[in-house]
């Protein structure tokens, strides 16, 4: 048998380069293709959010004219039992369940004798109606009685009347040991020690509240809750007020208390864009949720926070949730 040919030898040698060539053409190509796909998606993820924004602030003036064509008396029918009041009242203490109703959060539907009707137990509620009317909370001393009324004030997002009835809830959302949970998931050393920089119902709802206090310090905690639903963001770069989105590398959402009854866990970021900067807004996580004054909108993404248990927005109680409190909090030098 002879030798094969200098001619098939560079023939074949050819060929295997030719292979090697478009391969590596091929994979830059997906790699192009890929990185596209990438910044089209959040593009979109861009354009949703600033959708929702936009809703957002929709809602809100179509709150206000609701407002402006309300009845007076307001008529409430609360778990049976009828009352009267004014919107002025109801709306006497910002970011509260009153506020949300009327913001179109909670959709108003009057009965045929114009009654506004709320599922809570009618029996204490003219504790509550005269708090908001004189600012003075009058109650028995009776110990079932405050304990009934502070489920209601829970209920209604009353943050001052909250802290009359049992001032230990005016102290933390979470307790020392979420808070070595929340430092092990950002890498930080066990015991690490926060400063609070702001909170909703001390500082106001106001988004710029919290940037004036938020703004340029460094890598902050985001907890909010929402009736009982507990959640939260870990920011690892400085808030700004810039309109951009800071890279996402680094932060994670996570949950506490949820609807769903699930232990803590924390959900890592995969891919895009992260914290959203914006001054006429209150903390944001792209792919995750944001906060607007009391009103808040969830859009978990898998692309940009890893779910593992495939919950949604179902962890933050809906796309869309009142927010009776939010703190922000930096790990202390």
């Amino acid at each position: 048998m002879g030798e094969p040919s200098s001619s098939s030898s560079s023939s074949s040698f050819s060929s295997q380069q030719d292979v090697e060539v478009r391969h590596t053409v091929l994979k830059k190509r997906t790699q192009d293709l890929m990185s596209m796909f990438a910044e089209e998606e959040d593009k979109i993820a861009d354009a949703r959010n600033q959708l929702i924004m936009e809703r957002r602030e929709f809602d809100e003036m179509l709150a206000k004219l609701k407002v402006a064509t309300l009845p007076s008396p307001v008529l409430l029918n609360v778990g049976g039992m009828l009352f009267a009041t004014s919107a002025e009242t109801l709306q006497s203490r910002r970011n509260t369940y009153f506020g949300a109703m009327f913001s179109g959060m909670i959709e108003l539907k009057p009965d045929k004798d114009g009654r506004i009707f709320i599922d809570r137990d009618g029996t204490h509620f003219r504790y509550v109606l005269n708090y908001l009317r004189n600012g003075e909370l009058l109650v028995p001393e009776d110990k079932l009685v405050r304990k009934e009324l502070l489920v209601e004030a829970q209920f209604y997002g009353l943050q001052d009347m909250i802290s009359l009835l049992n001032p230990a809830f005016s102290d933390g959302i979470l307790s020392p040991e979420h808070h070595d949970l929340l430092n092990s998931w950002a890498g930080v050393a066990a015991g690490q020690k926060w400063r609070l920089l702001f909170k909703g119902t001390r500082d106001s709802f106001d988004s710029l509240a919290f940037h004036t206090k938020c703004d340029n310090i460094g890598p902050t905690y985001t907890i909010v809750r929402s009736g009982k639903n507990v959640f939260g963001g870990y920011n690892p770069h400085s808030w700004n007020s810039s309109g951009t989105s800071s890279p996402g590398a680094g932060s994670f959402l996570f949950t506490i208390v949820n609807p769903r009854g699930v232990a803590p866990f924390k959900l890592a970021h995969n891919s895009g864009s992260g914290p959203y900067n914006n001054s006429t807004h209150g903390p944001a996580f792209y792919g995750g949720f944001s906060i607007n004054g009391t009103q808040g909108s969830s859009n978990l993404t898998s692309r940009a926070y890893h779910d593992p248990q495939g919950y949604g927005d179902y962890l933050f109680g809906g796309m869309q949730f009142v927010v009776s409190e939010v703190e922000v909090y930096t790990p202390e030098n």
